[in-house]
């Protein structure tokens, strides 16, 4: 049985028009200058009596009531009392001055961690004294496997803890020794919030 041959007519048309039916796809613009209620707007002039003609808020209601075909409303809502900042991840960083050496222990969210110069075993959180970059490298692998609240990460001689959730109060807790041989071995921990 042989399958009957059809004809379908297919309409492709290129929309190059804004959407201006009411309730579909209704304009929402959020002021961070004044405190306003949500509410509907039908033209420019009545968004001129709740907002000054300079403000940010009008000057986007223009642009859009100005547009054709424009839409038939918009909404508004302002809001100045939010912690614009609230949301960033706080960034610690631990700067190693000198490479690490054998015998050299660190202690990090009270994890140990132990230069040696052989046979480094992961299992015992060692890593191996080599150069600075290749240290920070391994110490950042082991650092990764106990750490919850930070992400981590490595710039030259900087291991950098990054908060997972923005906000979080905590910090990263550093404890170094140095046993090396005649050199000063300094870690520093610093807060760099992002913005």
């Amino acid at each position: 049985m042989q399958a009957k041959v059809k004809d379908f007519v297919v309409n492709i048309t290129k929309l190059t028009r804004a959407v201006n039916q009411r309730g579909f796809g209704l304009i929402l613009v959020y002021d961070t200058e004044h405190d306003r209620e949500y509410a509907l707007y039908d033209n420019i002039s009545a968004v001129s009596e709740a907002f000054p003609v300079g403000s940010k808020a009008y000057k986007i209601a223009s642009r859009i009531f100005g547009q054709n075909p424009k839409p038939q409303q918009i909404a508004i809502v302002g809001n100045t009392h939010l912690d614009e900042t609230a949301g960033t991840n706080a960034v610690f960083t631990m700067t190693v001055n000198t490479k690490f050496e054998a015998g050299d222990t660190l202690y990090i969210n009270g994890v140990k961690y132990s230069c040696v110069t052989e046979n480094a075993n992961i299992d015992k959180n060692e890593f191996l004294a080599s150069n600075m970059s290749d240290e920070l490298i391994a110490l950042k692998r082991l650092v990764e496997k106990y750490e919850d609240d930070f992400s981590v990460s490595v710039t030259q001689n900087t291991l950098l803890f990054t908060q997972k959730i923005p906000g979080q109060e905590d910090i990263p807790d550093v404890k170094a020794s140095g046993t090396g041989k005649v050199r000063p071995f300094q870690v520093l921990c610093k807060d760099e919030k992002l913005i």
